[in-house]
């Protein structure tokens, strides 16, 4: 039954791909959680305070690549 064999070969594949979907809506999903509480966080800052962070982060990262 080679037939019956290439169809579970099929129908397993089709799982695997389908399962890798589900793990990456969950790690995306995860991650627009971490994104949104960390934005909720920053908007509870005062916003003069979160653009001076911001700039003294872009500041270093820029320090660090030049």
């Amino acid at each position: 039954m080679p037939a019956g064999k290439e169809v579970m070969v099929v129908i397993m594949r089709r799982l695997v791909e389908s399962s890798r979907h589900v793990v990456l809506g969950l790690v995306l999903s995860g991650v627009a959680g971490v994104i949104s509480s960390e934005g909720s966080r920053l908007q509870k800052e005062k916003p003069e305070r979160t653009l001076d962070s911001l700039t003294k982060q872009a500041e270093l990262v820029l320090e660090r690549k030049y």
